[in-house]
């Protein structure tokens, strides 16, 4: 007689995990067996972890290996609530989220090494987050480490049309010859004009009368 039919439903892109149990079912026919959901104890496995998650790692206080700002203790603590604190940070562009012993948040850049203290199994990371205990939130002296996604949004780069800036140029061409020409008849008429009174002055009138 079988006792217990027993499987995790739910991937790596959900933070919670759920159990399905089948019991009080006769082996030769597992259709009679009852089936109840049932949430996960500890969240320690990655599948319960969601979408981001790197691993579990060693920590060592005072030498952390998410050298960003720390949430030191928050009953409302989540992994997308720790994830939620390093990208609204106006301090540094974070990279990874780390949570550590159910209740704290770390963050950390690019350029952190969090394998420093090394890798070790995700059942050291498998304390009940303040906030949901369906996820875990790390342990003591082990933090559960995520990417930080962010999007970007595509710029397209600004075009600029060839038959409209050459439009501007001949016109402006356009006005810079006509006021040359404008300033060339003026000092034409000016000369002309001043000509005669020039001779006038410059001639020597005999009365023959």
């Amino acid at each position: 007689m079988i006792s217990a039919d027993v499987r995790l439903v739910g991937g790596p892109t959900s933070n919670k995990g759920t159990v399905e149990t089948r019991e009080d079912g006769d082996e030769a026919d597992l259709s009679e067996c009852i089936l109840k959901p049932t949430g996960c104890e500890t969240a320690g496995a990655a599948s319960c972890h969601g979408e981001g998650y790197l691993g579990c790692f060693a920590e060592k206080h005072p030498d952390p290996v998410l050298s960003g700002i720390h949430e030191p203790n928050n009953s409302n603590m989540t992994i997308s609530y720790c994830i939620d604190i390093c990208m609204s940070s106006s301090s540094a562009n974070y990279t990874y989220a780390g949570v550590e012993r159910g209740y704290e948040c770390f963050c950390g850049e690019a350029s952190d090494n969090y394998t420093l203290h090394g890798i070790v199994s995700d059942d050291y990371c498998d304390f009940k987050c303040s906030g949901d205990p369906t996820e875990s939130c790390g342990g003591v002296g082990f933090i559960a480490i995520f990417t930080i996604h962010v999007e970007t949004s595509e710029t397209t780069p600004a075009v600029v049309s060839t038959a409209k800036v050459d439009e501007v140029t001949i016109q402006l061409s356009s006005e810079m010859t006509s006021h040359t020409r404008d300033a060339v008849t003026s000092s034409t008429m000016t000369t002309l004009l001043s000509t005669p009174t020039t001779l006038q002055q410059n001639c020597n009138f005999t009365d023959t009368a």
